[in-house]
């Protein structure tokens, strides 16, 4: 059984135990929804760069297909698209992967932290309140997140400008082609770049929503776990107390009969 610390450092430790308990309810709410914020905020700033990029590098892509459209054959134009995007999503899913790392390497380590700093509070609050704490470190460990990945899938379903081209198309004269895909070629490029856009952008969505709550799940099973471990505290430092009275109770009737015997051996002695 641990040996208890003097009562006046454990009710201050006992009050201690209760301020973290209260503070941990109302700060999990917060340490959740203040890393939802800081997932919103990562997001908007990534679409804000790719839009940013998508605008600079269209003109880039609607010249590298140019030849394609000349031939007047409306899948060597979309073999083109394809193969030409291909550099551009495999640059923006890199810094799409950059972006969920960094996350979770900076604003998530911050969060452990702080989480880090509230175990460490607990721990010394125990330890003021009893000599020989039970383990705690084993029972309150640092919260673990997962990392998701970013999974963009290849399909690609046929919108209503391709349906629109290709009705008739074939039966018409080469150079006829040629002209109606170079007339559409800032649209087609615009249309694809922007599908690649809502592909990735979803993707996104999909691995922050799964980092938060991974991260709420990790938050809450750690104060859960945190706040099961004070309450364990504070029924033990309870217990000592009602050991503490009781013994004081015991004393004080050792006293009383000590003063009996001694009042009864000096009625004797004056008899």
């Amino acid at each position: 059984m641990a040996i208890a610390a003097p009562q006046s450092v454990r009710r201050a430790a006992v009050e201690r135990l209760h301020a973290l308990d209260v503070e941990l309810r109302e700060r999990r709410d917060e340490l959740e929804s203040g890393f939802a914020r800081a997932v919103a905020a990562e997001l908007r700033a990534f679409e804000t760069r790719l839009d940013k990029e998508i605008v600079a590098e269209r003109p880039m892509l609607r010249r590298a297909v140019d030849a394609a459209a000349e031939t007047g054959d409306f899948d060597v134009l979309s073999d083109a698209l394809e193969i030409e995007m291909r550099p551009f999503r495999a640059r923006w899913h890199d810094s799409a992967e950059v972006v969920l790392r960094q996350l979770a390497t900076a604003r998530l380590q911050r969060l452990l932290a702080v989480l880090a700093q509230f175990r460490e509070d607990v721990l010394a609050a125990v330890r003021q309140a009893f000599a020989e704490p039970f383990d705690l470190r084993a029972a309150v460990s640092p919260p673990e997140v997962e990392l998701p990945a970013i999974h963009v899938g290849q399909d690609f379903p046929t919108t209503g400008l391709e349906l629109a081209l290709r009705a008739g198309f074939r039966a018409l004269p080469r150079a006829a082609r040629a002209a109606r895909l170079r007339a559409t070629l800032e649209e087609r490029t615009v249309e694809r770049l922007d599908r690649e856009r809502g592909r990735l952008l979803a993707a996104m969505r999909q691995a922050f929503a799964a980092l938060t709550k991974s991260t709420t799940k990790s938050v809450d099973h750690w104060s859960e776990t945190t706040i099961t471990v004070i309450a364990r505290a504070l029924e033990r430092a309870a217990a000592i107390d009602g050991s503490d009275v009781a013994n004081q109770i015991t004393e004080l009737a050792d006293s009383e009969r000590v003063l009996r015997n001694a009042a009864a051996l000096l009625r004797n002695a004056t008899a």
